[in-house]
Order: C-alpha cells, then structure tokens, then sequence
C-alpha cells in the first residue's frame, strides 16, 4: 500500500448491480462463495460439482452458489465551518485534503461511486459532488479545499448534507473537528444511522494538546476569529490538558452510544492506521 492509500470494508451487503469489490446481497454471482443447493433449487449448470454431487447421500445434483461482487457508494460529508481555518501553526483543510485525495483514489480502483458534500450553515452547493466515477474527481476537490477559507459561523448544514446521501448505505467519513453543539451532534449521528460511518475528527495541535513552557501566549477562537492574550501559568495548563481529555472522552461516548469508533487526527494523517481503522468497522 502506497503512502497515501487506503483500503476499507464495510459491513452491509452491497446492492449495487454494478460490478465492483464487494460482497453484494444477490446470489448466482461470481464472488465469495456462500454455499450448496441442489439443482432444483439453483438450476444453474455452470455451478454443478460433480465430486459433491456424487459423494452426497441423498444423490442431490449439487450446485455451489457465489455473492456478486459489486460496487457501492464511498461518501465524505465534510465540516467548511469557520473552525476548519487554516491556522499560523495547522491546516486541518490540508489534512482534510489528503483523506479525500486517498479515499477517491481507492473508491475508483474499486469502481465505487464518490460523493462529497461541504457543509456549513446549509449544505454548500460549490461543494456538492453527487455519486460521481469520473477519474480525478477528488484529487480536483483536494486541490480546491487546500486553497479553501471558510467563512460560514456553524456547521448546522450537516445534517442536511447527510440526508442527501441517501437510504442505500454507503461508507461514509464524517470529517470535522466536531466544536458543535452536542444535539447537533446527535442529530447527524442520527441521520447517517444506515451507513457504515467513521467519525474522523481534525484537530489542531493546540487541540489535541495544551502548550508547554510558559510565558504569554496569544489565542485566536476558532470560530470567531478573535484574539486574546493570556498567561500559561501551571494551573492553566492543567485545565487545558483536562479539558482536552474530557472533549476527547465525551466524543468518544456520543460516538460509541451510536456503535462508532472515531479517528483523530492532528497533523499529518497516518494512513496505514486509518486504513485499518477503515477495515475494521
């Protein structure tokens, strides 16, 4: 596996008729083998086995029955909210960019379709790609996030955006750095029920860990913009890094009320962890 590739599997059955990868809910394929029936019950000729037709004690004609392979849906609905800005220090859009860059790569050497949805106060129409094949479609979207700066003051749009996906389930990585109120929360957990769904959280480094040292230190709110000093005394930081540790708990426990396991990334993403994350939903 390259650098920068991904692998997955989801659990429901694909129901695609397009050929692809993946275990599909119909039989009489050419895929995974799911069993034997006799003849009359699968009177496909191409399938008999004679040794296990002659060996059984009921001389049944036996037939060996397989899933179809097929394709299914890969989806990225994405937080473009203000808190997602390019900081002097991070770039959660530039990470953002490689998830989405990687995962388009693989959903197309599968043959499975692509869907991208940008959310931030409302479902974002220039970021709105739709079950797409076409080659290159997001290494472009990667392109255009990586120069990206939002503007919007929320992430409400989410839920929207989930139900664009639609009812057939996909897999699909929920990607934000999730400063949303908790029933927001809730509420797209919600409407993404029937999907294989990977909560992928970005944070900063001054999110995912409080400063060392101390001294002044100047902060900028994340989705407001504005600044202040402050002083990095000891007992400061103790709160930080506990406040960094409850956020991260609690996500864990609204993530795992809904059967999902998130993957937090700051900085760079690890690839080969994600993709074994992704294999073993």
């Amino acid at each position: 596996m390259a650098e920068e590739d991904l692998r997955y599997a989801v659990r429901f059955r694909a129901r695609s008729p397009r050929s692809g990868v993946h275990v599909n809910r119909v039989l009489d394929g050419e895929g995974a083998f799911r069993d034997y029936a006799s003849f009359w019950q699968a009177p496909d000729g191409r399938g008999i086995d004679i040794k296990r037709s002659i060996l059984d004690p009921s001389g049944n004609i036996l037939v060996r029955r397989f899933y179809h392979a097929a394709s299914i849906g890969v989806a990225v609905l994405a937080d473009l909210s203000c808190s997602m800005r390019p900081s002097e220090t991070d770039d959660k859009l530039q990470a953002m960019a490689r998830v989405v860059a990687a995962l388009g790569r693989t959903a197309e050497r599968c043959g499975d379709s692509f869907t991208f949805i940008g959310c931030g106060e409302g479902v974002l129409d220039d970021w709105l790609v739709l079950r797409t094949r076409r080659a290159g479609q997001a290494e472009e979207l990667a392109e255009r996030l990586r120069a990206f700066r939002p503007t919007a003051r929320s992430a409400r749009g989410l839920v929207a955006g989930a139900e664009l996906i639609g009812s057939v389930p996909h897999l699909v990585l929920l990607i934000s750095d999730f400063h949303l109120p908790g029933e927001e929360i809730e509420a797209v957990l919600g409407a993404l029920a029937v999907h294989d769904m990977v909560p992928v959280v970005l944070w900063s480094a001054s999110e995912a860990q409080a400063p060392q040292g101390g001294g002044m230190l100047r902060l900028r709110d994340s989705e407001t913009g504005r600044r202040r000093l402050v002083v990095l005394r000891r007992a400061l930081r103790e709160r930080w890094e506990r406040a960094i540790a409850d956020r991260r708990e609690t996500l864990r426990h609204n993530f795992a009320r809904h059967g999902r396991r998130p993957f937090f990334i700051s900085g760079a993403p690890d690839f080969a962890a994600l993709a074994d994350h992704l294999v073993a939903l």
